[in-house]
């Protein structure tokens, strides 16, 4: 049986049970240890009082102080005393035995707390003695020194024991580690680098969606095969200026709207009549005519198709046909042949073609002169139409 018992204060509690049985209130020893210093004895009716089986302190002990009660039997004279002529009762009979028998249990306690024992067995500092047979080694009393290498195994640890502070830095390695059992709650925020990726590793469904912006792309890194069919609009062109139907994208990089009167065929101007014209040996404008207003120092192609009639009984016809630009005369074409009696007349149309070079930018006007030869002639004969085309060219 131990007889003293020991707890823990806690700053609030007040009560502390007595596991064994005594006499007297006195013959029970109370000391508190607070944390780090040394048992002081304290004093009954004073600092405590017993009711029952309960040691009442008037104040709690301190937290993490050692309350310590024990039992010491006094034997410096019996319980009972018996006279000549005095009764004696069991009851005192009884008592005087347990004191003795108390006494005897209690031999081998430390006897007070200032350092004496009734026995001497060596240094106390590590060991607590209840009894001449009940020994207990003190709270954090074995250290390293007592412990042999390599003795302490997985059956002395308690679960979840071993905190942060007891393992050595970089200690832990892929052979200390379950397969598939680092989760994300384990990566410390942006700690995984691109040393850590397999290459090849990461595909879409590690990356969120419209998460890939222009940072990440390589220069010149995009190719036609990873465009969409018709993705690039006018929305994706950075070009200055305003992109419409009417405007096209030049070589510095600006919207320009279309000019007039570009490429090789600055312009086109046609004209033709279908009013007959008679004439005979005089040289008179056929009523085919055209203005053109030159942009600049080009040449102008003139075609003409014109169309005629001759008339001679003896199927000899001649005529003459001449281009002008103004008064200067451009083209001159002289037809003759001779036909058969019975083909008095022809009728037909005849196509001149001109490369004119007016010198410089301005307004000209092309016409058409015919005559007969002495012979009947006319110009759009029975309203047949004549044509003139002036196409200016950028060369």
């Amino acid at each position: 049986m131990a007889l003293d018992k020991t707890y823990t204060g806690n700053g609030s509690t007040t009560t502390f049970d007595i596991t064994f049985p005594y006499l007297e209130q006195e013959d029970i020893n109370v000391a508190v240890k607070p944390s780090g210093g040394s048992y002081a004895t304290k004093v009954l009716g004073t600092d405590y009082s017993i009711s029952n089986m309960q040691v009442v302190f008037g104040s709690a002990p301190a937290n993490n102080s050692t309350v310590r009660i024990r039992r010491s039997t006094k034997i410096t004279s019996p319980r009972h005393v018996h006279y000549a002529g005095s009764s004696l009762t069991a009851g005192s009979l009884n008592d005087n035995n347990r004191q003795l028998l108390y006494a005897m249990e209690e031999r081998g306690l430390t006897g007070d707390d200032t350092g004496t024992v009734e026995f001497d067995t060596g240094d106390k500092g590590d060991i607590y003695i209840h009894s001449s047979t009940n020994v207990t080694l003190n709270d954090n009393v074995v250290d390293g020194n007592a412990l042999a290498d390599n003795s302490v195994g997985t059956s002395h640890y308690v679960d979840d024991s071993i905190e942060h502070v007891h393992l050595k830095n970089d200690c832990i390695d892929g052979d200390n580690i379950q397969n598939n059992a680092i989760n994300s709650e384990h990566y410390a925020n942006d700690s995984i680098n691109a040393a850590h990726y397999a290459p090849g590793s990461v595909d879409s469904t590690a990356i969120g969606n419209d998460q890939v912006n222009s940072q990440h792309y390589a220069a010149a890194s995009i190719d036609n095969e990873h465009l969409a069919d018709d993705a690039v609009g006018t929305a994706e062109l950075s070009a200055s200026g305003t992109a419409s139907s009417s405007t096209y994208l030049r070589g510095d990089n600006s919207w320009a709207s279309l000019a007039a009167n570009i490429g090789l065929v600055k312009q086109v101007i046609q004209a033709s009549t279908t009013t007959e014209v008679d004439m005979d040996n005089t040289m008179t404008d056929s009523g085919l005519t055209a203005n053109i207003t030159t942009t600049g120092s080009h040449k102008v192609l003139v075609i003409v198709q014109q169309a005629y009639k001759i008339v001679d009984s003896d199927g000899g016809f001649a005529f003459e046909m001449k281009l002008f630009k103004g008064s200067t005369e451009l083209l001159h074409r002289s037809m003759n042949h001779d036909a058969s009696s019975s083909a008095n007349n022809e009728q037909d149309f005849h196509t001149l073609i001109h490369l004119d070079t007016p010198g410089s930018a301005g307004t000209y006007t092309y016409k058409m002169q015919m005559k007969g030869g002495g012979n009947d002639a006319k110009a759009q004969p029975g309203s047949q139409r004549s044509d003139i085309f002036l196409i200016e060219l950028a060369i």
